[in-house]
This record gives C-alpha cells, sequence and structure tokens, in this order.
C-alpha cells in the first residue's frame, strides 16, 4: 500500500520545469531516497510531498511548530500564521490570507503572490476614495490609512484583481474615468501579451502612462479572453493597495 504518491506531478518557476511528470509511490513504512544530480528536482519533490504530513502530523500531535522555508507557496499552505522577514528584521506576521490580501508593506506585497507595484503620489484622499497619480495616470483606491495629498506611496494591484472587459460598459454604457469619484480605477491600453494556463490565463496590459500591469483571468470559457495586441479595457477593483513610502530603499 502506497503511504505516499507522486501522481505525473510537474513543478514550473517561470520558464523552467522542476519535475516533470513525475510518478512515483513510496510504500507505508518504507524509506526511499531520491538520488540525482544538483538541480535535478529531487528537492522540489519531496518539498511537494512531504509538507502535507508536515501539517498531518503536526495537527494531530499538536506539537508547535517553527518551519523554516523560502517557498511561499509552502508557507502559506501549510501554516496558521507566517513571519515574514527581510534583512534581519522581521517586518510582519500574520495568517496566510492576512499576508497576502493585506500586506502592510511594498516589500510583503512583492514578495508574497504576483502582484503589479507602482510608485506614486497622493493626489487626495477622503474616508472613503484615495486618488493617486501613478506617472501621469490617475487611478483610485479605496482607502485603508490616512495619507496626505503629495505623499509618496507604493500602489500594488494583484492581477486577479484587474478585470479585463470586452467592451467599455458597467451596463449603463459607461464605466468611470481611471482616478474618478465614482469607484474603481479603468485602465486602458494594449494587450501585450496572453498566457492560456487552462482554468486559469495570465496576461499583461500596457498602459501609455503608468506603464505594465498584470491580469489573471479565472473561468475563461465563460469570461471574455483578449489577444495580444488588441485594446484593453480593464477595471482595477477596490482591493488596490497603497503603501507610503519612508526611505529610498527599492520597496519599503
Amino acid at each position: 500500500m502506497a503511504e505516499i504518491r507522486f501522481n505525473h506531478v510537474v513543478k514550473r518557476f517561470g520558464n523552467v520545469t522542476a519535475v516533470d511528470d513525475l510518478y512515483l509511490e513510496i510504500r507505508q513504512g518504507e524509506l526511499l531516497t531520491l538520488l540525482g544530480p544538483s538541480g535535478c528536482g529531487k528537492t522540489t519533490a519531496l518539498r511537494l510531498s512531504i509538507r502535507k504530513q508536515i501539517r498531518k502530523i503536526q495537527q494531530e500531535l499538536g506539537i508547535t511548530t517553527v518551519f523554516v522555508t523560502h517557498d511561499q507557496e509552502e508557507a502559506m499552505s501549510i501554516s496558521d500564521r507566517v513571519a515574514v522577514m527581510r534583512t534581519a528584521q522581521l517586518v510582519q506576521v500574520d495568517t496566510p490570507l492576512k499576508i497576502y490580501e493585506e500586506p502592510r508593506s511594498a516589500f510583503v506585497a512583492g514578495f508574497v503572490g504576483r502582484t503589479t507595484l507602482k510608485r506614486g503620489k497622493v493626489v487626495s484622499s477622503d474616508p472613503q476614495w484615495t486618488r493617486l497619480d501613478i506617472g501621469g495616470m490617475l487611478l483610485t483606491a479605496r482607502t485603508r490609512e490616512r495619507l496626505s495629498p503629495g505623499q509618496p506611496v507604493w500602489v500594488s494591484v494583484r492581477p486577479q484583481h484587474v478585470r479585463y472587459v470586452a467592451a467599455s460598459t458597467d451596463g449603463t454604457g459607461a464605466m468611470p474615468e481611471a482616478g474618478s469619484s465614482e469607484g474603481p480605477a479603468v485602465l486602458r491600453g494594449v494587450v501585450d501579451y496572453v498566457e492560456p494556463l487552462g482554468a486559469v490565463v495570465r496576461g499583461e496590459m500596457k498602459t501609455e502612462k503608468a506603464g505594465h500591469f498584470l491580469f489573471e483571468i479565472a473561468d475563461p470559457q465563460s469570461n471574455a479572453v483578449p489577444v495580444a495586441g488588441a485594446p484593453a479595457t480593464s477595471s482595477s477593483t477596490t482591493a488596490t493597495r497603497t503603501f507610503a513610502t519612508r526611505c529610498a530603499a527599492p520597496l519599503e
């Protein structure tokens, strides 16, 4: 009886395939060694199967556990809380969901998951909306912290929070312009590339003033999917995050 099974496992990091169609069964009570030269995929394969067992044992025995890793997916999948470190300092301790959805700095936003990070400055802010200038493009974000006009900020926009629409309409025939006080910003540009990945489509659009923004379309069979080179209109949702810059470091 197999205790651990790799069922045609594939793991990629960008364009690099770390594990390619691995099928392997480890029998109950067996000690099996993965042997191979550096870079062949053995460590990646082991970490993919062992993390579920680590979490299961930890929960069954109630063991207080500290797990150390550089793999964001690994940390997010097995942890009750995640402590993110940077240059010898602890920068945020929170649940995996809060680390992803409510990062406290641009560094955490960029380190955990995919996002578009832009430098900008505050145009105006009220209890509901904050208007931002990103390279001459106005963008509106939900107010989450008190910011002052002219204050430099980092802006984080997750790809799944950019909604591609085939036509400029919100049901009444028009969408609010970027930076309007009516709600989330509208990004207008051209689709730079599209990556069909089965259940999800990833891509990037280029705006005239603010550069590139990542986007992600779930359930492509039910939602409009653009082609490279096509004009793009995307609505950036209220999940857009802003972070006040505190120094000249690349990501505060």
